[in-house]
C-alpha cells in the first residue's frame, strides 16, 4: 500500500478481541486497514475500508467475502467457502467513524436465508 503507515489496530466483536498491526493509508477521505485477523480456519488476510459513511471489510482466503456496512442500508453479498458460494445480507443499523478519535464503531445484523445467523457491535481502535 503506497503511503501506508504501521498502527496498532484493536478489534472488539461481541467478547472476542483482536490486536494486530496494520497497514494503514488514507485515501480522500477513506482510511483503508490491511490486516490479518482470525477465526476457526486461522489467520486470513482483511482489508477494511471506512469513509462515506459507510464500512466495507473484505475477507480473502478459504472463506471469502465483501462485508458492506451502511446505516439504514441492506447490501447482499456472497460468503465463498470451500463447498459453495452462501448468499447472505448485511444490515447496519449504526456506524460511527472518528479520524480524530481514531476508532470507529458498527451495529449490524447479518441474514441468510431470511434468518438472522449473526447480530454483531463491531469496535475498531487504532494508534500509530
Amino acid at each position: 500500500m503506497e503511503n501506508e503507515r504501521r498502527v496498532r489496530l484493536m478489534i472488539r466483536r461481541g467478547q472476542d478481541r483482536h490486536a494486530c498491526f496494520a497497514r494503514m493509508r488514507e485515501e480522500g477521505e477513506a482510511l483503508i486497514f490491511a490486516y490479518s485477523d482470525r477465526g476457526g480456519e486461522g489467520e486470513f488476510p482483511v482489508v477494511l475500508r471506512l469513509g462515506g459513511g459507510r464500512m466495507e471489510i473484505t475477507r480473502e482466503g478459504e472463506m471469502k467475502g465483501t462485508l458492506v456496512l451502511e446505516p439504514g442500508k441492506r447490501h447482499a453479498f456472497a460468503y465463498e467457502t470451500p463447498y459453495g458460494s452462501w448468499p447472505m445480507e448485511a444490515r447496519c443499523s449504526f456506524l460511527t467513524f472518528s479520524r480524530e478519535g481514531r476508532r470507529a464503531e458498527a451495529a449490524y445484523e447479518i441474514f441468510s436465508a431470511g434468518e438472522r445467523t449473526v447480530q454483531q457491535v463491531m469496535e475498531l481502535i487504532w494508534k500509530d
